[in-house]
């Protein structure tokens, strides 16, 4: 093998990583994945890690249940930074307000990557860009994600 090859290869076992903590909401897990200064953006609203992190936790209240499927579709490498482009479907099943809502849609993913000091890749930022959303099978505005972590309870 290779070793961009290797370097391909820890970087998508890494992102499969990500998405099953994201996933269990597993957040000590998930900060040995991140950087201390990881940033996380979607939909162009920029949140810290502990930011994201509280996120989550208040929209696991909503006991959600995802799917994802996801394809990285190209890997850069440059000055020691991965730079990882992801696209891919998800669909959620979420209790908001007492009410159990289902939301899908498709997106796109730019993640940056580096090494950490014992050599496995960690993340530094994703970018998570909604390209399409459906409430219930209506369409929606795609901050309808961003308010849907924060309407759960």
């Amino acid at each position: 093998m290779q070793p961009q090859d290797r370097v391909r290869q820890d970087i998508t076992q890494t992102f499969q990583q990500f998405q099953q903590i994201l996933k269990e909401k597993d957040f000590e897990a998930f900060r040995a994945l991140v950087s201390p200064e990881f940033a996380y953006t979607e939909n162009g609203q920029t949140l810290t890690l502990n930011q994201l992190i509280e996120r989550e936790q208040t929209a696991s209240q909503g006991q959600p249940s995802s799917e994802m499927s996801w394809e990285i579709v190209d890997i850069q490498l440059a000055d020691g930074i991965a730079t990882v482009q992801v696209e891919g479907d998800f669909t959620t099943h979420i209790n908001i307000k007492g009410v159990r809502l289902i939301y899908a849609g498709q997106l796109s993913e730019l993640a940056k990557m580096v090494q950490n000091e014992a050599n496995q890749w960690i993340f530094v930022s994703a970018d998570l860009r909604v390209e399409q959303i459906t409430l219930d099978g209506q369409p929606v505005d795609a901050d309808a994600l961003h308010q849907m972590h924060l309407d759960a309870c």
